[in-house]
């Protein structure tokens, strides 16, 4: 039972890391293309 209970903590641990990760990548992906449109 612990060991279930330590294994879905850290599997949403690392769910969340990726989950941020992505949607940093996506939104820092985003902003470049903006930033690349203004200056043209």
């Amino acid at each position: 039972m612990k060991i279930n209970i330590f294994f879905n903590f850290f599997f949403e641990k690392i769910y969340l890391f990726f989950n941020n990760l992505m949607y940093n990548r996506i939104e820092g992906g985003g902003n470049y293309v903006s930033k690349g449109n203004q200056e043209k």
